[in-house]
């Protein structure tokens, strides 16, 4: 049953909906981070789509690794990162 694929499209497709929205709001409230942020997104999605091309392209071994830079970015960046807007809003709110 293949897996791996949809998996990676789908990982992709909600990064990018998510990553979109996120940065629309950040535009909105003028979040000095922001730019950083949009570096930040387009890598991952670099990464994700790297990964994905080469599985299609054959290559189905996808090293313990790079899940596990994936998975250690995304929490990087939701806990470290993300966490930097909340504290922004946080200051302007008072």
């Amino acid at each position: 049953m293949e897996v791996v694929g949809p998996v990676l499209q789908e990982l992709k497709d909600y990064s990018r909906h998510h990553f979109t929205e996120e940065e629309n709001w950040l535009k909105i409230v003028g979040y000095p981070g922001l730019q950083f942020q949009e570096k930040q997104h387009e890598f991952f999605i670099a990464q994700v789509t790297d990964l994905q091309d080469k599985y299609s392209k054959g290559d189905g071994n996808i090293p313990i690794s790079t899940l596990e830079f994936l998975r250690d970015w995304l929490l990087s960046h939701i806990l470290e990162t993300d966490k930097k807007y909340g504290t922004f809003m946080h200051e302007v709110r008072e």
